[in-house]
């Protein structure tokens, strides 16, 4: 199977949809970026300082842009944006007025807080186009003074990156190449190259000055220079800029856009840079050159032309609009994966849960989540095991304790909060808290207490409010209890716990589901779990479904020595036991109090292949596990696989669950000892397996008639 197209965390910059300085306030522009799936942003700083002029309360300039930063923080994340670049530090490097110089170090410094207040971590510079009686061409001051920015980046945690970008009319570092050479004798390892698609063309290849707007030449030199750059080390790049040329009739100096004392490359920059496809430079060219060194990271649409000052009302919403409609003609010429609009609202998510698309020992959890994007899914269920793993390999990191909320750790989990949401998809759930309910002996308890607040902090840093429990899969009886009353006192217990951190930091409100393992020791049915949950009584405590859970419970024995898989004899008694069940499920419990739903098939196995069941009086053993525990964890399968041996009655599962008004996500936990397999295609099989399984089950459970 070949491989996946690239996905790619694809944005814009606010300035790009409309400029201030036309009345267009920046939080209006991240609700129209919302509404279009632009969700990685690039904000302007001439975006935010005009924003922060209308605080009127505040005094100090500096307080009204803290101010101004916190609210774009907060609107962004609200909408399930990512702030991503701060730009443009401008005029910086090389400046002979040293005092100048001492006075943009500390305008970088407030930046760093800027950035620290809004979870920013990259800032654009661009190199400098300060004449040469302003600003001096010496590698060596160029260098020490980004060493300087860059050490500041540093000095702050998480470290500020720096994206130095070479613009087409740069007094000194006009070119990639030269701007690669000054980081890498920066030599830190928190700079690296902005490239923008108008820079590197209309250097080499393009021209304002001519009647085609070409360069003589310019095809050979823009080719080479491609060669070049495929080249490269994708970690060498931090960010990368899209736009476009518009040719120019007259050409300059009798254009329009002619500007007096400015470079016409510069005067053309901010007339003539639409959405890429809207003029007429080479930019699928120089992208495939991008995207050819591995290239994965924040990719934004920069544009500027005179369209974007107009103070019509609707001018937001059709801009951002032409982005996306510029990236779905790009992003299908290049062979990425298509851009898909965000999911109306009031409809289900498709999603996975990261377990199923391989084993985190063999695949990374970045790997995991780019499969997850390119093939369309919008939710994604974060199984603990994949983001510990993934925690211990980063830098600072306290293998001895993951769960202790110090930076590194929890900026990690902001990182691949922010991947996800760049990439398009929300977190909707960390998962799963076991064996934390029902505990009798008082340090036991204790510690289960400690294990479910441990999540708070990391959910947060995540981007979701939402975990669960499962029902307790322990068998040393003495040591826990079925009593339903204790079991909600526990429930009960976690909820409060959970609303108490979020009324405490004020932030969205965290769930907590309650799951019923089908192995569950004392509860294994829905019933019985929601009886749990109404007896607790909270507000943000709730149901979580999974349809092999259900199923295995109501309608499977891969035990039956038959051989058939099922309780019943008949197939048709079957389906009638199970409907009757689901129909109970759909008077019983309200949609609104479903959090997470589930679904998983499961493949039909020859019943001597299973361990026999432990006892349930017996501890379990290398060689005996819990009634279906060994089904469970080896051999679950995608929805609609009866190719592989599938054969349970899921869709009719979440035909019952869509009638009770169920609006959240839909999602997969699927284990199977395939997930161990090493190679090449298991991640993107996985992917797309689980994807089309789900996209099919669904349709085929809205032709079900109803029968609750």
């Amino acid at each position: 199977m070949p491989a996946l197209p690239q996905a790619v965390p694809f944005g814009i910059c606010s300035r790009s949809v409309g400029r201030s300085a036309a009345g267009h306030n920046i939080l209006d522009i991240l609700d129209e970026c919302a509404k279009a799936g632009l969700w990685t942003i690039e904000v302007a700083y001439e975006c935010l300082e005009n924003y922060a002029k209308s605080l009127t309360s505040f005094s100090n300039p500096r307080d009204a842009l803290r101010e101004a930063a916190r609210r774009v923080n907060q609107r962004a994340r609200s909408l399930g944006l990512v702030c991503a670049v701060l730009d443009a530090f401008e005029g910086y490097e090389g400046l002979l007025d040293r005092e100048q110089h001492d006075h943009l170090v500390d305008d970088f410094k407030f930046w760093v807080e800027l950035c620290g207040i809004m979870g920013i971590e990259v800032v654009q510079v661009p190199a400098s186009f300060e004449t040469c009686e302003k600003a001096m061409g010496d590698v060596e001051v160029i260098v020490n003074d980004l060493r300087e920015l860059a050490d500041i980046g540093l000095s702050v945690s998480p470290p500020i990156k720096i994206a130095y970008e070479p613009l087409g009319w740069s007094t000194y570092i006009d070119t990639w190449e030269k701007a690669l050479e000054i980081c890498h004798r920066v030599d830190r390892p928190n700079i690296g190259l902005c490239l923008d698609t108008f820079h590197v063309a209309s250097l080499l290849w393009a021209s304002p000055e001519t009647v085609n707007g070409l360069r003589e030449g310019g095809a050979e030199a823009l080719k080479a220079s491609l060669d070049r750059l495929r080249k490269i080390s994708p970690e060498d790049i931090f960010l990368y800029q899209l736009s476009d040329g518009t040719l120019l009739d007259p050409p300059m100096p009798d254009s329009p856009f002619t500007e007096p004392d400015i470079h016409h490359l510069f005067s053309w920059s901010m007339h003539g840079r639409p959405f890429p496809g809207e003029g007429y430079f080479p930019v699928a060219e120089i992208s495939e050159a991008v995207f050819a060194t591995g290239f994965r990271g924040v990719t934004v649409m920069e544009v500027f032309d005179d369209d974007a000052f107009s103070k019509c009302s609707t001018l937001l919403a059709e801009r951002a609009n032409r982005a996306v409609g510029s990236w779905v003609r790009l992003s299908k010429e290049l062979g990425l994966a298509p851009f898909r609009p965000p999911t109306p609202k009031g409809q289900n998510k498709l999603g996975t849960c990261t377990v199923n698309i391989g084993h985190y020992e063999h695949y990374s959890l970045e790997d995991k989540l780019y499969a997850c994007a390119a093939v369309g899914h919008q939710a994604i269920d974060l199984y603990e095991d994949d983001f510990l793993h993934y925690l211990s390999l980063q830098p600072g990191a306290n293998k001895a304790n993951l769960w202790e909320p110090i930076p590194a750790h929890l900026h990690a989990a902001k990182k691949i909060g922010d991947l996800c949401a760049s990439l398009g998809m929300e977190i909707i759930c960390f998962q799963p808290l076991i064996d934390v309910e029902g505990l009798v002996n008082q340090a036991d308890r204790e510690a289960a207490v400690e294990r479910v607040k441990n999540y708070f902090p990391f959910m947060r840093a995540l981007r979701t409010d939402c975990t669960y429990i499962t029902t307790n899969r322990r068998y040393d009886f003495d040591n826990i209890t079925g009593e339903v009353s204790v079991i909600a006192a526990d429930l009960a217990l976690f909820a409060d716990l959970a609303a108490d951190y979020a009324r405490a930091d004020g932030g969205p409100m965290i769930k907590i589901g309650y799951e019923h393992l089908s192995w569950g020791s004392h509860i294994n049915t829905f019933d019985k779990t929601w009886e749990a949950i109404q007896l607790a009584n909270r507000p943000n405590l709730g149901f979580v479904f999974d349809t092999f859970n259900f199923l295995a419970v109501e309608f499977a024995d891969p035990y039956n020595p038959v051989g058939h898989g099922r309780k019943h004899d008949t197939l048709e008694e079957s389906i009638r036991v199970v409907r009757s069940r689901l129909a109970k499920l759909v008077k019983l419990i309200p949609g609104d109090k479903i959090y997470v739903c589930q679904v998983a098939d499961a493949k039909l196995v020859d019943p001597k292949s299973l361990k026999a069941p432990t006892h349930p009086d017996k501890a379990w053993t290398p060689d005996h596990e819990p009634p279906y525990r060994q089904w469970s964890s080896s051999h679950r399968l995608f929805p609609n696989e009866s190719f592989l041996g599938g054969y349970m009655p899921v869709a009719d599962c979440l035909a019952a669950i869509l009638a009770t008004g169920y609006k959240g996500a839909l999602t997969l936990e699927v284990f199977n000892d395939s997930l161990f397999e090493k190679g090449p295609n298991v991640v993107a099989e996985h992917a797309k397996r689980s994807y089309a399984g789900l996209e099919a089950c669904i349709a085929e459970a809205k032709e079900i008639t109803p029968f609750w």
